[in-house]
């Protein structure tokens, strides 16, 4: 079952908005026989004595004291927890002991830059947590992740984003993905550090991701291809990114470590062709190479 909470407060701020939400979280993942809505605090308390068991729960736009007034037994069986607008503390989380999966989402037009600022909590106390998506958010520290359960983790663009937009800062190395022994996918809408080779070097020893994606410059293209020689299960690593450019009403092709787009017509296959070829070659000749380019 997914419980859709909706407060007083929260029907103020948007109601439009609200109300469209409504409809996608009560028939995007569960199709329910019928519609649950919780218009006051005292509506939980009597749904959870009821004996309703609820697996997936949704919080969209709860200020910190809304969130301190529910009653902790809402929690209890949470398998799927959704925060939306979140504007408070996430270190509740961490007594939710049957969490699988986790999305915060900050992504919203008028919300205050400071509000987008996330600090994770102790991913390690979830004992059964597989999934943590945040979305759009400005996070310094990803370092709670460490030794955690999560196979997936993803740090996601805005639903409207733009193909030059900038990617969120992360202060931490990505050697705590190191500790992560159940990761397989990974997914880092991210800027990169001043010194980017210790995230190369960590990267490449995640042998078991399955998939993986990095903004386009985010190394350059001969450390894209040594990362390919060394993550040989991941896709995600083809030597170019493929994109529509609308104003100009055409695809075009990017390779990966420049920031010079090529239109992706037959008259520029040619070009295409070789960037696939010279890829494949130093992907090649880094198969029995330990120590990754410096550039």
């Amino acid at each position: 079952m997914l419980l859709y909470t909706l407060t007083e407060s929260c029907f103020k701020r948007n109601p439009l908005r609200i109300e469209r939400t409504t409809k996608y979280l009560l028939y995007g993942s569960d199709r329910l026989e019928q519609n649950i809505n919780f218009g006051t605090l005292a509506d939980y308390e009597e749904t959870i004595n009821s004996g309703v068991e609820i697996k997936k729960l949704s919080l969209i736009g709860l200020t910190a004291q809304e969130l301190e007034n529910l009653p902790k037994s809402i929690f209890k069986n949470v398998e799927e927890l959704d925060l939306f607008y979140a504007k408070y503390s996430l270190k509740f989380i961490e007594e939710i002991k049957t969490l699988k999966v986790v999305r915060v989402n900050c992504d919203r037009d008028d919300l205050d830059p400071n509000d987008r600022i996330i600090t994770l909590w102790d991913v390690s106390k979830n004992p059964v947590l597989e999934k943590l998506i945040l979305g759009h958010p400005e996070i310094t520290d990803i370092s709670k992740l460490e030794n955690s359960t999560i196979s997936h983790f993803e740090i996601e663009r805005g639903r409207y984003f733009l193909e030059d937009d900038l990617p969120f800062k992360i202060k931490t190395d990505f050697s705590v993905f190191l500790t992560m022994k159940n990761l397989r996918v990974l997914k880092l809408w991210v800027e990169p550090i001043k010194d980017n080779y210790s995230n190369l070097v960590a990267l490449s020893k995640l042998t078991e991701l399955e998939e993986i994606y990095l903004p386009k410059h985010y190394f350059t293209f001969a450390q894209f291809a040594y990362l390919k020689s060394k993550l040989k299960k991941a896709k995600g690593l083809s030597p170019f990114r493929e994109f529509r450019n609308r104003q100009k009403d055409r695809f075009e092709y990017m390779r990966v470590g420049s920031e010079t787009p090529r239109e992706f017509v037959p008259m520029s296959k040619e070009l295409y062709d070789i960037d696939v070829a010279e890829y494949e070659m130093l992907a090649k000749e880094f198969e029995n190479i330990d120590t990754p380019p410096k550039k």
